[in-house]
Formats: C-alpha cells, structure tokens, sequence
C-alpha cells in the first residue's frame, strides 16, 4: 500500500523511490539553506543498505547518524586543516615523484599506459602514505599487500554503495558562514568526545574508499577533458610553470591559490561528477522556505547534483569544458 504523502502541493518534483516519496530540489538558494544554514536537521543520509548491520562498515562516518555522527566527526574534522595538509605536503610530493619517473619511463620507450591505473597507483601511494603511514611504491610493486587488498576493497559483493552519496564529504573551499555553521553544530562537550576502536577502523576505511576511486576517477576524467581541450591545457601549462621556485617546485601555499587549476578541477568535477545525487533526512518537520512546501520529520530530500551540473539554466553550453566559468570573476 502507497502510504499517504505528507508533502503539501508545489511546483516541486515529487518522485518516488519504491513506494516511498522523496522531495527533489535543485533551485540553489533552497539548497544552501538545506545544506549549510540549516545543516543541523539533515546531518542525516539516507540509506537503502544493509551496511549499518557490518560491524565496521556501519562504524564510517557516512553510515553513523545522529549524536553518533557528530562526535565522530568532530573528532575527524581536524585531520584535514590546512596545517595537518601542509604537513602532509612533502609526502604528497614524493609519491608524485615516483609517479612521475614512472610516466618518464613510459614516454621514453613510448608505451601507451592505462592512465585510470595510473592514478589509482597515484591515489593509493597516497593514502598509503598519509593515512597509513605506510611507503607501499605503488608504480613499483603491483603485487604489494595494501595495493592488492586495496584494490579487492572494490571487489566486495558488499552491499554499501547502493546511496549515491555514501562516501561523498565536503570538497569546497568552505566560506566563513559555512565554517561558523559547522562550528556550531560540532560543538560537543569534552566529555563525549571519544571515540571506539571500531569506529577508528571504520573511519580509516573510509578514508581509503572515499579517496582512492574519486580521485583517480577525477584525475582521469581531468587528463581526458585536457587532451581534448589543447588550449585550456596551454593556459593550466603556463599557470603551473610560472608558479615554480628555482628549484622547480611550487610552495603549498602557491598550490592552493592557482585560480586557473583550481577552475580546472571544479570544472572536471561538474561535468563527471562522482555523486549522482545527494539525499538528506528531516530530522524534524521543516518548512522549505517560502515554497509553501513541509518536509515532515523522517522524509526524505534529494539534490539531484548531476542534473543541476548538466542544466543549461546554470551553465550555459553545459556539456562543454569550460573552466573560466569557475575563475574568481565569474
């Protein structure tokens, strides 16, 4: 039996998911008011799997909800302030290097490479690194156990990526109303900040699995959209050279202010987007704005993130790569 909807009548898009109602929304301002000014009453994902169940699995930061959730995730977020990424640096640095030597050996005897394996190695030697503190030489060594197991974490017939945005987390640059947001939600007392050591193996697992196949992914579809687009790849080429010390390196904190990169990056992650859609659950009744519309307590909404990066009424010529759209002017 279809249950009764609760959604009041709107111009918005009601769909369903079996016989469950889900509320889309992709009108922008609605969508920040959801996701950073009210972030507080759908800090909750929606989930259709049976990984909650997993003992460790259910332990990752995407699974948890709730008081759960946000102790676990104001313990987490500090790893990556700009001060722990700067000193993660140097280590980022040298898995580039091997990656590099690795390509140099490549074009020297000029062999085709498969550049989704490639990254992948890139991503994991990474990780490996970072996280781990562990130096695997991933181009090198195939048959290394963490690049082995690694790769067989993505073999699994485990049902935990049936929600689109299980493993997706923040990747924009935060401005100072999301920062004072998030403070506030994360505000905890001393005394429950603790965390398990289940949940500490569930948060490096998903470490590994947020970045190792979104980053290669991006960094493929990145290489992809440049080889087709000579010219953006001539003006990223300037920018990026112009960018070197004597020694032909680029300071972290030159890295992260290259506008023209930064907009190649963001530009890649519109038109392959590795989320699909992003649903939140209403902690509690919600009006949405001043659409007349109520989202009740336990009800889902979706952003549908793919269709808001392919829709010409945000970006013009939206199946073209056009990174300027994304430059500080724009």
């Amino acid at each position: 039996m279809i249950p009764q909807l609760k959604f009041q009548q709107h111009e918005g898009k009601l769909i369903f998911s079996g016989n469950t109602p889900l509320l889309q929304v992709a009108e922008p301002k609605l969508i920040k008011q959801i996701l950073v000014k009210d972030f507080h009453i759908f800090s909750d994902r929606n989930s259709v799997s049976k990984s909650k169940e997993h003992p460790i699995v259910g332990k990752m930061l995407a699974e948890l909800q709730g008081e759960d959730w946000k102790r676990v995730r104001s313990i987490t977020t500090p790893i990556f302030t700009s001060g722990k990424m700067r000193k993660m640096y140097p280590m980022v640095r040298q898995s580039v290097e091997g990656f590099m030597n690795t390509l140099s050996e490549y074009a020297k005897d000029k062999h085709e490479i498969n550049a989704k394996n490639m990254y992948g190695c890139l991503t994991m030697d990474v990780i490996a690194n970072c996280a781990f503190a562990t130096k695997i030489n991933a181009f090198k060594d195939p048959n290394n156990a963490f690049v082995v197991n690694g790769r067989d974490v993505f073999k699994v017939p485990d049902n935990i990526n049936d929600e689109s945005d299980r493993y997706e987390e923040h990747h924009i640059n935060q401005g100072e109303e999301e920062l004072e947001i998030e403070k506030k939600i994360l505000s905890i007392k001393q005394s429950n900040k603790f965390i398990t050591e289940d949940e500490m193996i569930g948060q490096g697992f998903i470490v590994f699995i947020a970045g190792y196949e979104t980053t290669a992914t991006t960094l493929s579809f990145c290489s992809y959209e440049l080889a087709l687009n000579p010219d953006v790849q001539q003006k990223l080429y300037k920018e990026v050279m112009s960018s070197m010390d004597t020694n032909g390196e680029i300071d972290y904190e030159v890295l992260t202010k290259l506008p023209f990169l930064d907009a190649v990056i963001a530009e890649t992650l519109r038109l392959h987007s590795p989320v699909v859609k992003i649903s939140k659950i209403a902690a509690q009744d919600y009006k949405l704005g001043n659409t007349g519309i109520t989202v009740f307590k336990g009800q889902v909404v979706e952003i549908p993130v793919h269709a808001i990066h392919h829709s010409e009424d945000f970006y013009p010529n939206p199946k073209k790569f056009i990174p300027d759209r994304f430059l500080p002017e724009n």
